[in-house]
C-alpha cells in the first residue's frame, strides 16, 4: 500500500478514488471466486440476512481486537513518552486538515 500526503489535496483526492477502486476489484473478485465456488446465483438460494448477521458480528470482533491493540499501543505511547507530555499537547495537537493545506 502506498502512502499519502495528506498535506495535499490532490493527493487525498487521488488516494480515494484509487482506494475505491480497489474496493471495488477486490468486491468483483470475490464475486467472481464465490460464483466459481458456489456457482453462479447462489446467493439467491441462501438467506442473506443471516450471513449478514454472522458477517457483522465477525466484524464486530475485529473492531474489538483493533480497540485492544489501539489501546495497548497507547499505553506503550504513554509510557515511551510519558502520558503528561502526550496530554500537555491539547488542541494544539490537532490541526483541521483544511488548516494544513491552507499553510496555517
Amino acid at each position: 500500500m502506498t502512502s499519502v500526503d495528506s498535506t495535499k489535496p490532490d493527493s487525498v483526492t487521488e488516494a480515494v478514488e484509487r482506494y475505491s477502486q480497489e474496493f471495488d476489484r477486490m468486491c468483483q473478485e470475490r464475486h467472481t471466486l464465490g460464483s466459481l465456488k458456489y456457482g453462479e446465483g447462489k446467493f439467491l438460494q441462501v438467506n442473506t440476512l443471516e450471513e449478514a448477521m454472522q458477517e457483522i458480528i465477525d466484524l464486530s470482533n475485529y473492531a474489538r481486537y483493533t480497540f485492544i491493540r489501539l489501546m495497548l499501543m497507547n499505553d506503550y505511547l504513554d509510557k515511551k513518552f510519558g502520558e503528561d507530555e502526550i496530554h500537555d499537547l491539547g488542541p494544539a495537537a490537532f490541526k483541521a486538515v483544511g488548516a494544513e493545506w491552507n499553510g496555517s
